[in-house]
C-alpha cells in the first residue's frame, strides 16, 4: 500500500491558492430548482490503454464478486501520481468514487506517467492519455488519499475473462460509489461555463441575465459546454441513471450535475431572448 510522499503533502496546492471552487471538496447542488429531466447521449468511444501496460506484481487475480480500487495518493497539482490498487469485494463494499470521462478526443494526446506500486512497495510506470491523467491530478487531495474507480485501470485487459466480469459488475461499481466524478477535461471555455452555472440559476436575476450585453461571451461558452463531445458518450446516460450522486469538473471547476441540467431547462425556456441577444451582438 502506497503511503503519502513529503513532497506531494507539504506546501500549498495549487487549487487552495486560487478563487476557484475546490475540485477535490465535491460540489452540493445549488438548492434553487427541482429537477428536470436527463438528455440522452449517443456512443461509447473503444478503450485506449496500451494492454501492455498491466503488470503482474500490481494487477494480481481476481475472485467472484472482486474488483480492483485505485487508492491515489495525495499531492499537488503538478507532483507526481503515485496509486496502488486495493481489492474490494461485493460482500463487504467499500467507500469510493468513480470516475466517468470520454475515451477518445478529438485532438491527439501524448501519454503522460504515473506510478502504479505493487504491495512489495515496487513502482510501475504506467502511461496513460492526457485526458484520464488531468483527470486524476484534478481530482485528488492535497492532503488525503483518495479511493477511485476507472475501467481503464482498474480492469486488466489482458485477461479476456477478468474483462468480462468487470464490465458485467459495471452498473453494481456506479450504483455503489459514493459519487461519480464526471471529467470534462481542462477546456477554457467549458470552465467558463461551469462558472456561469450559479448565475443562471439565481432566479431573481434570470430575467437581466438573458438580456446582459455584457454576459453574451458568457452564453456562448455555455453553448460550447452543451456542445461538447463529452455529451455523446452513450454509457454516460447509464451511469448517471444508476449513480447516487454526481459532479460534473472541468479543470480545476466543479459543480452538481444537477445545476447543469436546471440550467439547459432555464436555457431552454429563455432561448428566445438569448438568440435575440446572440443577434443584437
Amino acid at each position: 500500500m502506497i503511503k503519502p510522499l513529503e513532497s506531494q503533502t507539504n506546501g500549498s496546492d495549487d487549487c487552495t491558492s486560487s478563487d476557484e471552487p475546490s475540485t477535490f471538496e465535491r460540489p452540493s447542488r445549488t438548492p434553487v430548482l427541482k429537477r428536470y429531466s436527463k438528455a440522452v447521449s449517443a456512443t461509447q468511444p473503444p478503450p485506449f490503454i496500451d494492454e501492455d501496460q498491466f503488470p503482474n506484481a500490481v494487477y494480481t487475480p481476481l475472485g467472484e464478486g472482486e474488483c480492483r480500487l485505485l487508492k491515489l495518493a495525495p499531492g499537488r497539482t503538478d507532483s507526481p501520481i503515485m496509486c496502488s490498487f486495493e481489492i474490494a469485494s461485493t460482500l463487504e463494499p467499500m467507500k469510493y468514487e468513480a470516475i466517468s470521462y470520454l475515451w477518445a478526443t478529438p485532438e491527439p494526446q501524448t501519454l503522460v506517467q504515473i506510478n502504479l506500486v505493487d504491495p512489495h512497495e515496487n513502482l510501475h510506470p504506467i502511461h496513460l492519455r492526457k485526458n484520464l491523467f488531468d483527470a486524476l491530478r484534478r481530482l485528488r487531495h492535497p492532503q488525503k488519499m483518495g479511493t477511485f474507480w476507472m475501467d481503464a485501470l482498474c480492469i486488466n485487459r489482458k485477461t479476456i475473462h477478468e474483462l468480462n466480469k468487470q464490465v458485467a459488475m459495471k452498473r453494481y461499481i456506479f450504483r455503489n460509489a459514493q459519487n461519480l466524478c464526471f471529467w470534462i477535461g481542462e477546456d477554457e471555455e467549458c470552465k467558463s461555463a461551469l462558472r456561469f452555472i450559479p448565475r443562471i440559476l439565481d432566479l431573481s436575476m434570470i430575467d437581466k441575465l438573458v438580456r446582459d450585453d455584457t454576459a453574451i461571451d458568457d452564453w456562448i461558452a455555455f453553448v460550447a459546454l452543451l456542445k461538447n463531445p463529452v455529451w455523446s458518450r452513450l454509457w454516460l446516460v447509464q451511469e448517471v441513471a444508476v449513480a447516487q450522486n454526481v459532479t460534473l469538473h472541468c479543470g480545476q471547476v466543479g459543480i452538481y450535475y444537477g445545476d447543469l441540467v436546471d440550467a439547459v431547462a432555464l436555457f431552454a425556456c429563455f432561448r428566445d431572448h438569448i438568440a435575440l441577444l446572440f443577434r443584437q451582438n
